[in-house]
């Protein structure tokens, strides 16, 4: 998940209001809104995935380069690609799973509720499918090259690791933030003007 594309994208939109917001706006504005969401959704999982696949090629010529004995670069291999096939999976959900356009708005809005809630499980679990098998990822193709290097070598990787891991930590931290914010400004709020339209919806 760079879920900051995702975050980007809607950050031009308003927030949604929450469980306060007016059910006739609703209504009148969840087509849009529903189309809005779709195209960001497809648009950030598409480049997630083409980002993976170039990282699993750079990751694939750096051990093609250094043969058998750069194998930990193999395990940072399977780690990205198992980070990209989510992402190529979602795709697939989505497009089994979403309604059609003339679908019963009820249905539509119960499509987007289930979507939203997955990616709020997703943006809950990212250190675990995400973030934390990229970093692991960097980490073994850091111990390829120190299992590589000569001996008057090592030094400077230790120094170079020294000023690289903080500014990689930092950047992960960023990534988990920015995903949070989205969470709590558009995923959550979004979800309760949905459930309420539903609930408005469901009612005779």
């Amino acid at each position: 998940m760079n879920w900051s594309d995702y975050e980007a994208i809607w950050r031009r939109q308003p927030l949604p209001v929450g469980a306060t917001a007016d059910v006739a706006a609703l209504r009148a504005s969840f087509d849009g809104q529903s189309r809005k969401m779709a195209a960001t959704l497809r648009v950030s999982d598409f480049a997630e995935a083409l980002a993976g696949v170039a990282g699993m090629i750079a990751f694939a010529a750096i051990w093609w380069k250094m043969g058998w004995s750069g194998w930990p670069v193999g395990g940072a291999l399977v780690l990205v690609a198992r980070v990209t096939w989510v992402f190529f999976g979602e795709r697939r959900r989505v497009r089994q799973t979403r309604p059609t356009a003339d679908a019963p708005m009820v249905w539509r809005v119960e499509a987007d509720i289930v979507e939203l809630r997955r990616r709020r499980e997703l943006v809950q679990r990212i250190w675990w499918w995400y973030l934390g098998p990229v970093a692991a990822a960097v980490g073994l193709v850091v111990v390829a090259f120190v299992l590589r290097a000569q001996a008057w070598q090592r030094e400077g990787l230790i120094l170079f690791l020294g000023g690289f891991t903080p500014l990689w930590l930092i950047t992960l931290g960023v990534a988990w933030w920015i995903n949070r914010q989205a969470l709590r400004q558009r995923i959550e709020p979004r979800l309760a003007e949905l459930e309420k339209l539903r609930s408005a919806l469901l009612t005779p």
